[in-house]
């Protein structure tokens, strides 16, 4: 008899501990809709619920949790209007609200003792859910001005989630401009913490959508450069030189990824030809398949294309410096084939004819160095020509650039 009063008696204190938690549940809810609310007893009360096990698979405690942070998050919404909201805590308050929610709609979805499911919130949780698409890229807004990437991501990729969470699956969050700006900005926060998965991922959703060019750099950056995944990387340079055959980033990582990563020069050169046809006002097409010429040692059709350039830009100083390299190399090769001569008549003419090759190059390097004086390359074969043409290291000309050469090593 002692036994089962026992049990009766352990049975009731259970029984009373589950009622009290879950009259904390209730009172958290009443704590809300009074006038005015009390909400930090209500959360007080929600919080203690939460934490217990009596109540913690209990739906209507997630739902009055999601209840009492939409009421929180109600409250700072009203006092923004004259400035005063707390700014941390609405964006809290609305991933707290949103969170909870969720919970208490996926235990309102479980079927009861006879295998039925009869949802009481559906209706309740969607209303108040309508405001969060907007409150949540807000606050990850607020994070991103910080520099707070990571939280940044953390809110945002909240808001990004929302379209695959069942009762906002036909609100057509993915097709809003807000989603799409905010699915890029989420990338970039990635690329901002070297988070490459993250990156890549959100990129790729939205690269032709929003900023199409800048995305598709920064994804051929990230396989490329993170993932050292060249099939990707290939590809997505493809796809942006496709879309944007006038952009020099998508033919020049073309032409590097054939020419420098693979030897393979016919590929470049099927490119830059493709790119002349669309853009051929476009200078650096010219320049560029200049570049490959010269590397097959077709020197004439490099000159062509490099004149080319400069005709379309004359401001072009890597073409200007690679026509002065062009006729340095000439005179270059007209000396040494005057050294095996024996014909004093030929061989004077032909060292003529190499300074003439010389006096030619000047223009165009010493043009190269005004408009750029770093570039050591040009520098070092316009001190070359003076000291074969002058055979002075005191020369003015030779004195100067050599001057600039060691002002460069001194940087």
């Amino acid at each position: 008899m002692k036994k089962i009063v026992l049990i009766g008696f352990l049975f009731l204190s259970i029984a009373s501990a589950m009622y009290g938690q879950k009259s904390k549940v209730n009172t958290a809810y009443n704590l809300v809709i009074i006038s005015p609310p009390e909400l930090d007893e209500a959360v007080k009360n929600i919080d203690a619920a939460l934490q217990d096990p009596s109540t913690k698979d209990w739906v209507k405690t997630w739902y009055t949790a999601g209840f009492v942070y939409d009421k929180i998050l109600e409250d700072q919404i009203r006092l923004s209007f004259s400035n005063t909201d707390d700014k941390v805590k609405r964006g809290e308050s609305v991933i707290k609200a949103y969170d909870y929610y969720v919970k208490a709609y996926e235990l309102d979805q479980l079927p009861d003792e006879k295998g039925k499911i009869k949802p009481k919130y559906d209706k309740s949780i969607a209303t108040s859910m309508k405001i969060y698409p907007s409150e949540l890229f807000n606050y990850g807004v607020m994070k991103f001005t910080d520099k707070d990437y990571a939280g940044a991501i953390k809110v945002w990729e909240k808001y990004l989630g929302m379209p695959e969470f069942p009762l906002m699956k036909d609100a057509g969050l993915e097709k809003d401009s807000m989603y799409i700006i905010t699915t890029y900005y989420t990338a970039t926060s990635a690329m901002m913490i070297d988070s490459t998965d993250i990156s890549i991922k959100y990129f790729e959703k939205v690269k032709d959508q929003y900023a199409v060019n800048e995305c598709y750099q920064f994804l051929a950056q990230q396989y490329l450069n993170e993932k050292k995944d060249t099939a990707n990387y290939l590809k997505t340079i493809k796809t942006g030189f496709k879309k944007y055959p006038s952009n020099s980033y998508f033919l020049g990582s073309l032409i590097d990824y054939y020419i420098y990563m693979k030897g393979n020069v016919d590929s470049a050169f099927i490119y830059v030809n493709e790119s002349i046809k669309i853009n051929p006002q476009m200078a650096d097409n010219y320049f560029i398949r200049g570049a490959i010429y010269e590397a097959r040692n077709e020197n004439e059709s490099a000159l062509a294309d490099f004149k080319k350039t400069l005709e379309l830009n004359p401001e072009h100083d890597r073409a200007m410096s690679s026509i002065g390299n062009y006729y340095f190399k000439r005179g270059d090769d007209l000396m040494r084939g005057a050294d095996r001569m024996r014909d004093p008549k030929l061989e004077k003419e032909t060292r003529d004819n190499a300074v003439k090759a010389y006096e030619e190059a000047i223009p165009y390097l010493e043009k190269a160095k005004k408009i750029n004086p770093q570039n050591r390359a040009n520098l070092i074969t316009l001190r070359s020509i003076y000291y074969k043409l002058y055979k002075d290291e005191k020369n003015p000309k030779y004195v100067e650039v050599s001057k600039a050469i060691d002002a460069l090593k001194e940087k």
